[in-house]
């Protein structure tokens, strides 16, 4: 349970890091 709770945790880090990369990418083009 705790583990799926870390993972679930770290993907939804990476992907507001994915997004924050994503939404400065059209923002510089």
């Amino acid at each position: 349970m705790l583990n799926s709770v870390q993972c679930l945790s770290q993907d939804s880090q990476r992907l507001k890091l994915e997004v924050s990369r994503f939404l400065a990418s059209v923002r510089a083009a």
